[in-house]
């Protein structure tokens, strides 16, 4: 169920990725499970638990770099990038992926990825190596070093259709798979961002 969670939170990411937006506060309150509660979830032998990605209050617009500086200093605490709260002037779409990966490191270990931190399968022994590999390098503190959505979702998912772009605009629901994002004021271009 972990995992399902995971993929689909990483298409989220990745269609939201795709429409050069940065959400910067990935974290469990932001995670929608419309697929049922979580007990009717573990109870079915093959649940679906429909992740929605929610509340975009802290996104930024980004140029073709993906990166932009509104986002620092936001998130989170316990699930942020270090770049967040460190003393980087931009961040890229790899802080949303160092989030995804601490949620789903929460729900597989139950407890937070911080300081020096054991590796799953060292705490739980029914995890797939990959999967794991994919949370370890998405937990990497170095954000280059980190994969993208889709490239997450190429090793956890093979041959994975790539996410395609969509347009994110007000007023009409739903913007894309597994995203939701209601917009009360324009997000900014990356010209008119002032941390630019």
């Amino acid at each position: 169920l972990v995992r399902r969670i995971y993929t689909e939170l990483l298409e989220a990411l990745g269609v939201t990725h795709a429409s050069g937006i940065i959400h910067g506060d990935v974290s469990p309150g932001n995670i929608l499970l419309a697929g049922g509660a979580a007990k009717e979830l573990l109870a079915d032998s093959c649940p679906d638990p429909d992740v929605r990605l929610g509340d975009f209050g802290l996104s930024c617009a980004t140029g073709p770099s993906l990166s932009c500086s509104r986002c620092s200093g936001q998130g989170t605490a316990g699930y942020g990038a270090p770049e967040l709260f460190g003393q980087m002037k931009e961040v890229s779409d790899r802080a949303d992926i160092f989030a995804a990966a601490a949620v789903a490191y929460e729900l597989l270990v139950g407890s937070l990825p911080m300081g020096r931190f054991p590796d799953p399968g060292a705490v739980r022994q029914d995890i797939d190596r990959e999967f794991e590999a994919v949370i370890l390098e998405s937990l990497d503190t170095r954000a280059e070093r980190r994969p993208s959505a889709q490239e997450a979702l190429d090793r956890l998912l093979p041959g994975n259709a790539p996410v395609p772009p969509v347009l994110i605009t007000k007023g009409r629901p739903p913007y894309g798979p597994r995203v939701y994002c209601h917009v009360e004021k324009p997000l900014p271009s990356p010209a008119s961002d002032p941390g630019r």
